[in-house]
């Protein structure tokens, strides 16, 4: 399943993120709600039977609806459960599936594993999130992030959609904790789905990499292989800004000496509020070829008339692998280079 693929933390330590984009098998059921079906209660980790073509699998993910049910269950027997009866290996409940979404080919779907800690300081795995429609080859989980609060999460998997026209385009989930279950742990809801506004590209794996905020108000994109004009792999970072509860796409940034192949992008990273930015290129020729540079973005407030205050990154200095850099404190010297 490729467990660990991607890894986030909180800021306390009490939630932990782990991408597994390789699982497998995992296919999508809707069934009539509890005003309907007030006998079917389902929760992660249960064991659930095919009442008609006996395949079996395990429930990773529950959504109770009002008028319909939604989980997500990764099959560990059989080809499909179909349009039939569910049974619950430990429950007398029996419930009518009325739909099965899934792909002919359930090869790296994909899966984010929620690992919380108990009063006694003990991690174990408490939840799942899944893509909305678990598209094949989708490898939801490649990349992760969480707000330091845990209330935003972030997922990119850059294999999706799952369309010969859309090919490893990518795309990045947002979800959003909700409402407590019954044993008191937080729900996380599908709250917005990133791609481009107009820049997506075939190919390119959008979601591959990126990184949020510790304050959640801000996630960036790097797309190490998108191509601008003839210039292949020359990278793109883009960035969504929260705007109330929506994320906007604000801007996207490239470097300002264009070459092929620097992959600008290939790494991330924002600082707690949002104001700084480290961008990785590291097959940038500055004196050396494919040495590498990290530019550094700040986030600077302007007020343009009629239209309010805007922000914008703009680059404020460059770390080159060639440049020789020193940290000072009092009379001491530290330099760094090799």
């Amino acid at each position: 399943d490729e467990f660990g693929t991607s890894v986030a933390i909180t800021d306390d330590g009490s939630i932990i993120l782990v991408g597994t984009p390789n699982t497998e098998d995992i296919v999508k059921m809707t069934a009539p709600g509890p005003s309907q079906d007030s006998t079917r209660s389902f929760a992660r980790g249960q064991n659930i039977i095919g009442g008609d073509t006996g395949a079996t699998g395990t429930v990773m993910r529950y959504e109770e609806g009002p008028t319909e049910d939604v989980f997500y269950v990764k099959v560990t027997s059989g080809t499909n459960f179909d349009d039939s009866t569910l049974n619950a290996n430990d429950s007398s409940s029996v419930s009518i599936i009325d739909k099965v979404i899934t792909d002919s080919d359930r090869t790296a779907q994909g899966t984010v594993n929620i690992i919380t800690r108990d009063t006694n300081s003990q991690y174990a795995i408490s939840a799942n999130l899944v893509a909305p429609q678990i598209r094949s080859g989708e490898r939801f989980g490649e990349s992760v992030a969480i707000s330091g609060d845990g209330e935003w999460i972030a997922v990119g998997a850059p294999g999706g959609p799952n369309d010969s026209t859309l090919a490893d385009q990518g795309q990045v989930y947002v979800f959003k904790r909700g409402v407590l279950d019954s044993s008191g742990l937080a729900q996380y809801d599908h709250w917005q789905t990133l791609s481009p506004n107009t820049l997506s590209q075939v190919g390119s794996r959008f979601g591959e990499v990126l990184s949020m905020s510790g304050d959640g108000s801000t996630i960036a994109v790097g797309v190490k292989l998108y191509d601008d004009s003839t210039l292949a792999d020359q990278g793109i970072v883009f960035v969504w800004k929260k705007s109330g509860e929506t994320y906007i796409e604000v801007e996207n940034l490239r470097q300002d000496n264009a070459q092929a192949n620097t992959k600008f992008g290939t790494s991330i990273q924002l600082g707690t509020d949002g104001t700084d930015l480290l961008i990785g290129a590291p097959r940038e020729t500055v004196t050396q070829p494919n040495e590498g540079t990290v530019y550094h973005y700040v986030n600077q407030t302007s007020t343009h008339t009629g239209d309010g205050s805007t922000t914008a990154f703009v680059p404020t200095f460059t770390v080159e692998k060639y440049t020789r850099l020193y940290v000072s404190t009092g009379t001491n010297n530290w330099a760094f280079d090799d």
